[in-house]
C-alpha cells in the first residue's frame, strides 16, 4: 500500500522535485512490505518525509516554501488593480499585459500587502526588444504603513513611484532604456544592485526570483543569482506589482505565468 502524497504538497513542488518524491517514496515503501501492514504504513509515512529532505540533493533543485501562494493568471487579470493605458487578459494559463500607443507605462498591483520575508517567483516572456519589465516589492505609502494611495486617474507614469511612494523597484530586460538589470529603493533612490549584462531575452520565458530576507535583497534569473543588495532599514510591508514600459516608437507587452509568492 502506497502512502499518498497530498494534493497540496504535489501542487507546491516543482515537477522534478515531485517526481523525486514519488520515486523515493515507492522505493522505501516497497522495501517495507515484508514487515507487516502496520510497519509498512509507518515506513510509507516516513518515506514521504525522508524524500522531502533527500529529493533536493538528488535533483539539484530547491522547492519554494510549502507556504507559497500561487497567483492564477485570472487573479492577475481580474483581482489585481490595473493602471495605465493598455490592456490585460488571462489566456492559455498565462497573464498577458500590453501598453497602448502613447502609454506612459502599464502595471498591475496586488490587492493585499505582504510583510516580513518575501520571495516572488515567476516566469516572464517579453514579447519584443522594447519591453522593459519591472517587478516591485513592498509598494506602499511613505513610512511604516501597508496602505497604498494611488490617485484617481493615474496614468501609469513613473513619477509617482520615484518621488512619492515607497518600494523596492527591480528592472530587467531593460536594454531599450540603455540599462542593465538593477534594483533601487524609491523614493530614497538607494541603489541595491546592478547586473553586468542583460540576461533576459525577448521571445522566451525566463524564471525570475526576487527575494527579501531580513536586510538582504537578491535578484536571480533561471536559478542563477545576478546581484544582491543590503538595506539596513528595510521596508516592512506593502504591495507587489508588475510593470511594463516601452519606447515612444514601440509599445511593451509580455506574458507572465507560474507566479508564486512565498511569505512564511
Amino acid at each position: 500500500m502506497k502512502t499518498p502524497i497530498s494534493p497540496k504538497l504535489a501542487k507546491a513542488l516543482p515537477t522534478p522535485f515531485f517526481l523525486g518524491i514519488q520515486w523515493l517514496r515507492d522505493s522505501i515503501s516497497g522495501a517495507s512490505r515484508t514487515g507487516g501492514r502496520t510497519r509498512q504504513s509507518r515506513r510509507g509515512g516516513m518515506a514521504t518525509l525522508a524524500c522531502a529532505v533527500a529529493a533536493p540533493l538528488c535533483w539539484g533543485v530547491l522547492p519554494l516554501s510549502l507556504q507559497a501562494e500561487p497567483i492564477p493568471p485570472e487573479d492577475l487579470a481580474q483581482k489585481w488593480s490595473f493602471y495605465g493605458e493598455g490592456s490585460r487578459a488571462a489566456q492559455n494559463r498565462m497573464f498577458y499585459m500590453e501598453e497602448s500607443m502613447g502609454s506612459k507605462g502599464v502595471m498591475v498591483v496586488s490587492p493585499q500587502p505582504y510583510s516580513g520575508d518575501v520571495t516572488l517567483r515567476f516566469e516572464i516572456m517579453p514579447m519584443n526588444a522594447a519591453s522593459v519589465c519591472v517587478a516591485m516589492l513592498f509598494a506602499s505609502d511613505p513610512g511604516d504603513d501597508d496602505t497604498l494611495s494611488i490617485p484617481e486617474g493615474y496614468d501609469g507614469s513613473m513619477g509617482l513611484w520615484t518621488d512619492k511612494l515607497d518600494s523596492y523597484f527591480f528592472a530587467f530586460h531593460n536594454a531599450a532604456h540603455d540599462r542593465t538589470p538593477f534594483a533601487i529603493r524609491f523614493p530614497a533612490k538607494q541603489e541595491l544592485g546592478q547586473a553586468e549584462s542583460n540576461v533576459v531575452r525577448s521571445g522566451e520565458f525566463s524564471t525570475i526570483e526576487i527575494r527579501r530576507v531580513g536586510e538582504t535583497l537578491t535578484f536571480s534569473v533561471n536559478g542563477k543569482p545576478i546581484f544582491e543588495g543590503k538595506d539596513t532599514h528595510p521596508l516592512k510591508s506593502g504591495r507587489i506589482a508588475f510593470r511594463l514600459r516601452g519606447i515612444p516608437q514601440q509599445t511593451a507587452s509580455c506574458l507572465i505565468r507560474n507566479v508564486n509568492i512565498s511569505n512564511p
